[in-house]
């Protein structure tokens, strides 16, 4: 079986899923399996969200999906939230391969939790186009966002780790914001920006904390797991 990644939605990012993808199969099979990895612009991924073009977006990607069932994949993930604003449109360029939504991972990993209010961490695209909102809120699942000004802050610690600047303050600068979410209510905090795993490793939190990466690797290896039982 053989996994497509759309990447380069941050070069770091993708990184991270070649190393969950990896380690999570050795764990699970003993094994490696087979990645294919499609290495996209982020610059003209973030100027097609910047001006809505999401015509231009969703043939970017498109194309992108279509090259790597051709050359094999199976499975396709978009490794990064806020392109799935039009992961339905990507999925229409597939002849066979199937494309896993991180969006629909996280939110049944949400759904497993059993909470009714989520914290959420990700890009102001992201929120804007109200990627969580659409696919929590018809769960009974209210969504936390930043307020403004800590947005900016969010924003400003994604676009570091996208050029791959580790800000040695990120933990500083986050901590009270995600402090916020939860006094606003929230029992459980979403990393919906896959950025953000680089670094939130020791972060002090006792709330279940989801990670769209993992999750998103679980649904891959999962639903790759369930065609080759069918097969």
């Amino acid at each position: 079986m053989k996994i497509g990644l759309i990447g380069g939605l941050s070069p770091y990012s993708t990184i991270l899923y070649y190393k969950e993808i990896v380690e999570l199969a050795k764990k699970r099979y003993g094994s490696y399996l087979e990645i294919v990895i499609n290495s996209v612009s982020l610059e003209k991924v973030q100027h097609y969200v910047r001006n809505g073009d999401l015509e231009g977006l969703s043939q970017y990607l498109g194309e992108a999906a279509q090259q790597l069932e051709e050359a094999g994949a199976k499975i396709i993930g978009i490794a990064a939230n806020t392109p799935h604003i039009v992961a339905p449109r990507v999925s229409k360029y597939l002849r066979e391969a199937e494309l896993i939504s991180i969006v629909d991972a996280v939110a049944e990993k949400i759904r497993e939790l059993g909470v009714s209010k989520v914290g959420l961490l990700a890009t102001r695209a992201t929120i804007n186009y109200r990627l969580y909102h659409n696919a929590l809120e018809p769960l009974g699942i209210k969504v936390i966002t930043p307020l403004t000004f800590e947005q900016k802050v969010v924003d400003e610690v994604i676009d570091n780790l996208t050029k791959g600047l580790i800000d040695t303050r990120a933990k500083l600068r986050l901590s009270p914001i995600i402090t916020g979410l939860v006094g606003r209510g929230a029992r459980a905090i979403v990393l919906g920006c896959t950025e953000l795993p680089l670094v939130f490793g020791g972060f002090r939190i006792k709330l279940p904390v989801v990670d769209s990466v993992r999750v998103h690797v679980e649904a891959l290896l999962e639903r790759a797991e369930e065609i080759l039982r069918k097969s």
